[in-house]
């Protein structure tokens, strides 16, 4: 049985999508963001001079760029929502 990831967040309450994918993440993901692209992110997840970063689809073949925001630095770091969405999507989450 498949599974349709967009369905099981919609089906989510707002507590339960901050807890399974982090509060950005979950607004990431109401804002247009591929879900595995956000969980997948957190596989590399590091810190490096106090901004959140993921090595994560930073490959030759992955679509991200050399240095990939997570989503909490992006909201951290936009002023307004254009700018969001602007930056998900140069990050490589709303494709």
């Amino acid at each position: 049985m498949r599974t349709d990831p967009r369905a099981a967040f919609d089906a989510m309450t707002r507590e339960e999508q901050a807890k399974a994918f982090t509060v950005a993440g979950a607004e990431a993901i109401r804002s247009g963001a591929d879900p595995a692209r956000v969980v997948n992110a957190r596989r590399g997840m590091y810190e490096a001079g106090g901004r959140l970063l993921t090595r994560e689809a930073t490959t030759r073949r992955g679509i991200g760029r050399p240095i990939r925001l997570m989503p909490e630095q992006i909201y951290r770091d936009a002023r307004d929502r254009s700018e969001t969405l602007r930056l998900l999507r140069l990050h490589g989450y709303i494709i």
